[in-house]
Protein backbone atom coordinates (compact mmCIF):
# COMPACT_ATOMS: atom_id res chain seq x y z
CA UNK A 1 0.00 0.00 0.00
CA UNK A 2 2.87 3.21 0.55
CA UNK A 3 3.20 2.84 -3.69
CA UNK A 4 -0.28 3.84 -3.76
CA UNK A 5 0.15 6.18 -0.75
CA UNK A 6 3.41 7.93 -2.22
CA UNK A 7 1.65 7.72 -5.58
CA UNK A 8 -1.16 10.04 -4.48
CA UNK A 9 0.99 11.88 -1.51
CA UNK A 10 3.00 13.05 -4.62
CA UNK A 11 -0.12 14.44 -6.63
CA UNK A 12 -1.40 15.73 -3.59
CA UNK A 13 1.63 17.43 -2.59
CA UNK A 14 2.50 19.17 -6.21
CA UNK A 15 -1.10 20.44 -6.28
CA UNK A 16 -1.68 21.61 -2.91
CA UNK A 17 1.66 23.14 -3.47
CA UNK A 18 0.74 25.19 -6.25
CA UNK A 19 -2.83 26.22 -4.58
CA UNK A 20 -0.33 27.40 -2.28
CA UNK A 21 1.82 29.41 -4.10
CA UNK A 22 -0.96 30.89 -6.34
CA UNK A 23 -2.27 32.22 -2.98
CA UNK A 24 0.48 33.40 -1.88
CA UNK A 25 1.38 35.49 -5.08
CA UNK A 26 -2.20 37.27 -4.99
CA UNK A 27 -1.77 38.25 -1.39
CA UNK A 28 1.52 39.58 -1.76
CA UNK A 29 1.42 40.43 -5.54
CA UNK A 30 -2.04 41.24 -5.66
CA UNK A 31 -1.61 39.19 -9.71
CA UNK A 32 -1.54 35.95 -10.76
CA UNK A 33 2.32 34.41 -11.22
CA UNK A 34 3.38 31.40 -13.20
CA UNK A 35 4.53 29.34 -10.19
CA UNK A 36 7.40 26.86 -11.12
CA UNK A 37 9.06 25.54 -13.58
CA UNK A 38 6.76 23.35 -15.72
CA UNK A 39 3.41 24.52 -17.22
CA UNK A 40 0.82 22.61 -15.82
CA UNK A 41 -1.02 22.97 -12.29
CA UNK A 42 1.37 21.32 -9.81
CA UNK A 43 4.84 22.47 -8.68
CA UNK A 44 6.87 19.20 -7.99
CA UNK A 45 9.13 19.93 -5.15
CA UNK A 46 6.18 19.97 -3.02
CA UNK A 47 5.26 16.45 -4.40
CA UNK A 48 8.84 15.46 -3.63
CA UNK A 49 8.83 17.29 -0.22
CA UNK A 50 4.91 15.34 0.67
CA UNK A 51 6.73 11.86 -0.13
CA UNK A 52 9.51 12.82 2.53
CA UNK A 53 7.64 13.94 5.24
CA UNK A 54 5.35 10.60 4.28
CA UNK A 55 8.33 8.50 4.46
CA UNK A 56 9.57 10.35 7.85
CA UNK A 57 6.16 10.13 9.33
CA UNK A 58 6.93 6.11 8.92
CA UNK A 59 9.80 6.43 11.52
CA UNK A 60 9.22 5.27 15.20
CA UNK A 61 11.10 8.44 16.37
CA UNK A 62 10.09 11.61 19.16
CA UNK A 63 8.77 14.49 17.57
CA UNK A 64 11.96 16.79 18.21
CA UNK A 65 14.25 14.56 16.13
CA UNK A 66 10.55 13.96 13.28
CA UNK A 67 10.99 17.80 13.40
CA UNK A 68 14.49 18.25 12.59
CA UNK A 69 14.35 15.83 9.86
CA UNK A 70 11.52 17.57 8.31
CA UNK A 71 13.85 21.11 9.14
CA UNK A 72 16.77 19.35 7.56
CA UNK A 73 15.21 16.91 4.51
CA UNK A 74 12.90 19.35 2.95
CA UNK A 75 15.92 22.25 3.24
CA UNK A 76 18.00 20.28 1.53
CA UNK A 77 15.63 18.96 -0.96
CA UNK A 78 15.28 22.73 -1.93
CA UNK A 79 18.46 23.25 -1.68
CA UNK A 80 19.45 20.82 -4.47
CA UNK A 81 16.71 21.57 -6.24
CA UNK A 82 17.92 25.45 -6.46
CA UNK A 83 21.43 24.71 -6.90
CA UNK A 84 19.93 22.46 -9.92
CA UNK A 85 18.51 25.48 -11.84
CA UNK A 86 20.56 27.78 -10.74
CA UNK A 87 23.87 25.74 -12.53
CA UNK A 88 21.43 26.59 -15.99
CA UNK A 89 20.69 30.07 -15.69
CA UNK A 90 17.17 29.41 -14.37
CA UNK A 91 15.40 30.84 -11.40
CA UNK A 92 12.98 29.22 -10.53
CA UNK A 93 12.32 31.10 -6.95
CA UNK A 94 14.47 33.50 -5.01
CA UNK A 95 14.53 34.48 -1.40
CA UNK A 96 15.76 37.97 -1.08
CA UNK A 97 14.44 38.54 2.24
CA UNK A 98 15.98 37.33 5.93
CA UNK A 99 19.02 35.26 5.69
CA UNK A 100 19.27 33.37 2.91
CA UNK A 101 22.40 31.77 0.76
CA UNK A 102 22.58 32.63 -2.86
CA UNK A 103 18.41 33.49 -2.24
CA UNK A 104 17.65 29.57 -3.03
CA UNK A 105 17.36 28.42 0.71
CA UNK A 106 16.79 30.92 3.66
CA UNK A 107 16.18 30.66 7.18
CA UNK A 108 12.46 31.61 6.86
CA UNK A 109 11.38 29.18 3.94
CA UNK A 110 13.08 26.32 6.37
CA UNK A 111 10.58 27.20 9.02
CA UNK A 112 8.03 27.37 6.65
CA UNK A 113 8.54 24.18 5.48
CA UNK A 114 9.10 22.69 8.88
CA UNK A 115 5.47 23.69 9.52
CA UNK A 116 3.97 22.84 6.38
CA UNK A 117 5.34 19.49 7.69
CA UNK A 118 3.72 19.36 11.03
CA UNK A 119 0.78 20.51 9.25
CA UNK A 120 0.82 17.36 6.73
CA UNK A 121 2.20 15.11 10.09
CA UNK A 122 -0.68 15.56 12.23
CA UNK A 123 -3.97 16.74 9.75
CA UNK A 124 -3.55 15.23 6.76
CA UNK A 125 -1.07 12.30 6.99
CA UNK A 126 -3.46 10.28 9.72
CA UNK A 127 -6.38 10.26 7.49
CA UNK A 128 -4.44 9.76 4.25
CA UNK A 129 -3.74 5.78 4.08
CA UNK A 130 -7.65 5.22 4.75
CA UNK A 131 -8.37 7.31 1.84
CA UNK A 132 -5.65 5.89 -0.28
CA UNK A 133 -7.24 2.91 0.47
CA UNK A 134 -10.98 3.39 -0.66
CA UNK A 135 -9.65 5.56 -3.70
CA UNK A 136 -7.73 3.07 -5.40
CA UNK A 137 -10.61 0.29 -4.93
CA UNK A 138 -11.76 2.14 -8.23
CA UNK A 139 -10.46 1.90 -11.25
CA UNK A 140 -11.68 5.17 -12.36
CA UNK A 141 -9.23 6.40 -9.59
CA UNK A 142 -6.92 4.15 -10.73
CA UNK A 143 -7.31 5.68 -14.99
CA UNK A 144 -7.22 9.27 -13.30
CA UNK A 145 -4.13 9.12 -11.38
CA UNK A 146 -2.25 7.38 -14.36
CA UNK A 147 -3.49 9.89 -16.94
CA UNK A 148 -2.51 12.44 -14.46
CA UNK A 149 1.05 11.25 -14.17
CA UNK A 150 1.42 10.79 -17.81
CA UNK A 151 0.82 14.53 -18.33
CA UNK A 152 3.11 15.31 -15.56
CA UNK A 153 5.51 13.26 -17.60
CA UNK A 154 5.26 14.68 -20.80
CA UNK A 155 5.29 18.17 -19.41
CA UNK A 156 8.63 17.68 -17.06
CA UNK A 157 10.13 15.65 -20.32
CA UNK A 158 9.05 18.56 -22.66
CA UNK A 159 10.64 21.21 -20.37
CA UNK A 160 13.77 19.11 -19.87
CA UNK A 161 14.10 18.61 -23.76
CA UNK A 162 14.50 22.61 -23.88
CA UNK A 163 16.84 22.72 -20.51
CA UNK A 164 19.02 20.32 -21.85
CA UNK A 165 19.26 20.97 -25.43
Amino acid sequence: MLIQEVLLVFLFGSFFGWILETLISEIFYDKFRKRGFLQSIYLPAYGFGAIIVLLISYLDINLFYRGLLFLFSLTLLEFISGIFFLNRHIRVWEYDWGYNYKEIVSVYSSLWWLVLALIFYYFIFPEFKTITEILFRYGAIKLFVLLVYLTMIVDSITKFRKLFS
